[in-house]
């Protein structure tokens, strides 16, 4: 496997990353698979900050074709689907006239929301999104497809008026090189709206899905801000959605406004901050395995994604563990990615009569822990 090295902060450029904590062979998808578990890839997760920005970074990226080898639409439940009606909300109070171009929409279902709120409108979506299933039909002849990633299509757009994503700019590789592709094509009054997931307070609240080999850095409020208006934006609207994330509306303007990298206090938190959720988890493994061992019913594993990886990497005894659980359909009957565990449905906890959930799944707690209770009411679940 060819990965590329980061000698660069991502943010600022310098060569001054400082080694952070190494995960030694980590499974390098997020996700589920239909393939043999010998056919699994493993790689090292090495962490890095720069003594100048203050970003945690991958000092190791993965070739994309790998990281996204499969068609990604893992947003489910409550929280998501609530997302996306307020992001929709967000998008059409600001965008300027003309169509949108959207980087990895998906399923197409922000764009299908939002002109369901805009249904006079006669501009186009396109949605740039790579492994596009054959199958995926969408009812709405306004959004169009285009297969494969932006760097690589954004020279068939002529212009830009409005470009939208929602949880991608944490998964580039060289954000600021997105946003100046996306700038060439702009004119003054363009605007780029979107959304990230509020990583600073995921890291503050112990949520293990803030950085992986998806998410490659650490972005946050201070880091957005740095990165627009360092290349020729500026700031128009902003909303924060719950604990989930916020929303950024920025406008071309005629010249860039240099805005500085955030204090040293910035580089100490956020390394502190890091290095307390890793030792954190230890420690629950811990405690997991001792309530596994002393649990006299069926065990069981929420989520289908990093949630778990993490936990089973840093040594969750799966011996009791009858499955992992999950409400996406595309991952069902399918393999956890780096691990023989299969992954089924909650209603499989129904006909139990002592399930143990070890729900360990971050701002998406609550949702799912009222939804296993209503499933089975005799289910005990950990957090």
């Amino acid at each position: 496997m060819n990965a590329i090295e980061r000698n660069n902060c991502v943010i600022c450029g310098e060569a001054d990353l400082e080694d952070l904590i190494e995960l030694p062979n980590f499974p390098v998808f997020i996700g589920a698979t239909s393939e043999p578990y010998n056919t699994d890839q493993f790689y090292d997760m090495s962490w890095a900050i720069s003594k100048k920005s203050g970003v945690i970074q991958l000092k190791n990226l993965l070739p994309l074709d790998l990281i996204y080898s499969g068609f990604h639409s893992e947003a489910v439940g409550a929280v998501w689907e609530k997302h996306r009606e307020e992001f929709a909300k967000f998008i059409s109070k600001n965008t300027v006239s003309g169509d949108i171009h959207e980087m990895g929409g998906s399923d197409g279902r922000q764009a299908l929301l939002h002109h369901q709120l805009n249904k006079d409108s006669f501009d186009n979506w396109y949605i740039v999104e790579p492994n596009i299933p054959k199958s995926l039909k969408l009812a709405d002849n306004r959004i169009k497809y285009i297969d494969g990633f932006i760097e690589d299509k954004i020279d068939s757009f002529d212009k830009v008026n409005n470009f939208v994503h929602s949880h991608v700019l944490e998964h580039l590789y060289e954000p600021s090189k997105i946003i100046d592709l996306i700038y060439d094509k702009q004119k003054v009054g363009d605007r780029t709206i979107f959304a990230i997931p509020n990583l600073k307070l995921y890291v503050e609240n112990l949520f293990v899905n803030a950085l992986n080999f998806e998410h490659t850095y650490y972005i946050t409020d201070e880091i957005v801000e740095f990165l627009f208006n360092n290349n020729g934006y500026k700031l128009v609207d902003k909303m924060f959605y719950v604990n989930h994330g916020i929303y950024y509306c920025y406008e071309k303007i005629e010249t860039a406004v240099h805005t500085p990298l955030p204090n040293k206090e910035f580089f100490d938190n956020n390394k502190k901050d890091y290095l307390n959720l890793v030792d954190f988890y230890k420690n629950e493994v811990n405690l997991y395995n001792d309530l596994i061992e002393n649990h006299n019913g069926e065990v069981y594993l929420f989520g289908g994604h990093i949630f778990s990886q993490f936990l089973l990497y840093l040594g969750l005894k799966q011996e009791k563990i009858i499955s992992i659980l999950d409400n996406s359909k595309q991952k069902q009957d399918k393999r956890l990615y780096g691990y023989e565990l299969m992954i089924h449905s909650p209603e499989l906890i129904k006909n139990s009569s002592n399930p143990l959930v070890i729900l360990k799944v971050g701002q998406y707690f609550e949702e799912v822990k009222e939804q296993l209770l209503k499933i089975n009411s005799n289910v005990s679940i950990v957090k």
